[in-house]
């Protein structure tokens, strides 16, 4: 909450484990628990909150810390985003700090996707226009001209190749309208 342009902190308190378990185990538990504390809500506003861990746990699994916040993970965009809203605390030093390396681990998995996926991209840009050009030059062959051409030939077929392309990406240009 903002009052006065300051920000108020709130608390998340995390639910205790059912039947005396004392470990958080699971990631469908950990995506039950952040359905029922609202966390998804929490992520997208200018709140700060401190989570605190309840003092009977002993330990919790990575599976779990993943179904708790892998969508914080994607709504925030940087390890520091989700460091200055969500604050941890609880008795054991130890789980806080599993939790934010877990957290800061699912960032790295994120960056290296995102990388990935751009990479693809480019990929897909690259042979794509290998593709073109050797459509091109396919249609260039189809009126005669060929490799053992003379410089002066090749030259003049040369300058019909921006009409061809224009041409080309017209017809790319249609091709894709249609397919949308």
């Amino acid at each position: 909450m903002i009052i006065g342009g300051n920000i108020i902190m709130q608390n998340i308190d995390l639910l205790a484990p059912p039947c005396n378990i004392y470990v958080y185990v699971y990631e469908v538990n950990g995506a039950k628990q952040r359905l029922d504390l609202d966390i998804a809500l929490k992520d997208l506003d200018q709140i700060e909150y401190t989570i605190t861990i309840p003092k009977v746990i002993i330990d919790i699994s990575s599976s779990y810390i993943k179904g708790l916040f892998y969508d914080s993970v994607l709504a925030l965009n940087t390890f520091e985003d989700f460091e200055n809203k969500y604050h941890l605390i609880g008795n054991d030093e130890d789980i806080v700090e599993k939790i934010y390396k877990e957290v800061e681990f699912l960032y790295i998995k994120k960056s290296y996707y995102l990388e990935a996926k751009n990479k693809s991209k480019q990929n897909k840009s690259y042979s794509r226009t290998l593709r073109v050009g050797s459509i091109i030059f396919s249609i260039l062959s189809g009126f005669g001209i060929s490799r053992s051409m003379n410089y002066n030939d090749y030259i003049l077929a040369l300058s019909f190749l921006p009409l061809l392309s224009v041409s080309f990406l017209l017809y790319l240009g249609s091709v894709s309208v249609l397919h949308k």
